[in-house]
């Protein structure tokens, strides 16, 4: 993908352009995926440099170059989960071969609004979605009590979108 009428002149809009995902042949890639590459993206680090910048963004004339293998920088996979809590307070550990690798507590966003939080995990090494379980540890019912109950709307690996309510998700909670 290639950005090519980039302006900036001072006290006119610069002109960017956002990618939030493409979509072949029903796989959704992430454009903020680490194995994206880029060579028009704005990080106040190092200015514009190539290379894999994880954003969504071109912010002067380049191309965002996305690979079903992956880029060439030895780090593993990010877990991305989009979730909500129902009242806020609820808690989510993601678990990669059975292992507790991250809690997260006071899960906010707003499922019935579709607002939900994206939360991220960097693996060791390349994850696959049979590997990874997302747990409500916290459940509370109790007659006069609010009802915690934890969406999770999608996760991603690696800029690879699996949506929950597709039949070969398996749940024990719902």
């Amino acid at each position: 993908m290639t950005f090519t009428n980039d302006r900036f002149l001072p006290g006119q809009p610069d002109r960017n352009l956002r990618v939030d995902s493409i979509n072949i042949d029903g796989i959704v890639y992430e454009a903020e995926s680490p194995k994206v590459f880029s060579t028009g993206t704005w990080k106040d680090a190092d200015g514009i440099v190539p290379g894999f910048r994880e954003s969504e963004y071109l912010h002067t004339n380049g191309h965002m170059q996305f690979s079903s293998q992956g880029g060439t920088q030895g780090t593993g996979s990010l877990i991305q989960i989009f979730a909500a809590g129902d009242i806020g307070t609820e808690t989510m550990q993601l678990r990669v071969r059975g292992a507790v690798v991250q809690t997260w507590n006071n899960v906010g966003g707003n499922p019935s609004a579709r607002q939900f939080q994206t939360f991220e995990y960097r693996a060791a090494d390349t994850v696959l979605p049979d590997d990874i379980q997302v747990a409500f540890t916290n459940d509370n019912f109790a007659f006069g009590t609010p009802d915690r109950n934890l969406n999770v709307d999608h996760i991603t690996i690696d800029g690879l979108k699996y949506e929950t309510e597709v039949p070969t998700v398996f749940s024990t909670g719902t």
